[in-house]
């Protein structure tokens, strides 16, 4: 058994979605955990969650396997930037796993995933991550979506960040500007924090 706490992009389709995490007019994207752009975004009407299939190539391999795939939701709703960022399967070899099979699922899925921002919100890229998980037989195992969840994609970020300048991989422009728009979310949340604390008045605390 096997988990892959980096960024992990695929040779297909997955590698070379990485071109942008910004809008046309350069705006940063948000980060939300998983669960946590409810703030920002919902599903668009009469849109379902779409779940991968389990890929007819990788029936023969017989493995329980999951992923998390990091996406950003565009300002039209769509998404796009599709990556994995953790993966965990029940294969005695992880390196025979065909993950880009069960990547490519993924990211079909999540092609047809469509959100509209919240009244009175401006739609702003936003990047998050979600768990998929692909069952060999008839009933989950226990736990098997565990092995993937990302408690904190802003930690996951920095640590593939940290990984993509040491591999020199191709995400590492994409990673920085999610990079920097992390530490200026951080920045903004200790100065809010300090105004609270402060008691001090609104006009004194606009950022």
């Amino acid at each position: 058994m096997s988990w892959t706490r980096f960024l992990l992009p695929l040779p297909l389709l997955l590698a070379g979605a990485m071109a942008s995490a910004t809008s046309a007019d350069g705006e940063e994207a948000r980060v939300a955990n998983e669960g946590g752009i409810g703030t920002w975004w919902r599903l668009a009407d009469g849109v379902a969650i779409a779940a991968p299939g389990y890929p007819e190539a990788s029936l023969a391999q017989r493995v329980d396997a999951c992923l998390s795939v990091g996406y950003t939701i565009q300002p039209d709703g769509s998404t796009s930037d599709h990556v994995i960022v953790k993966r965990w399967s029940s294969a005695a070899t992880p390196e025979a796993v065909a993950w880009n099979q069960f990547g490519q699922a993924a990211s079909s899925a999540l092609s047809q995933w469509r959100f509209t921002p919240r009244d009175n919100v401006a739609p702003r890229p936003t990047f998050t991550v979600a768990t998929f998980t692909f069952v060999s037989g008839d009933a989950a195992p226990s736990g098997l979506a565990e092995h993937c969840k990302v408690a904190d994609v802003r930690d996951a970020l920095l640590a593939a960040r940290q990984d993509a300048y040491e591999r020199g991989d191709i995400n590492q422009k994409w990673l920085d500007r999610l990079y920097r728009e992390t530490m200026r979310q951080e920045i903004l949340n200790n100065a809010a924090n300090l105004c609270s604390r402060s008691q001090s008045t609104a006009t004194s605390c606009v950022f």
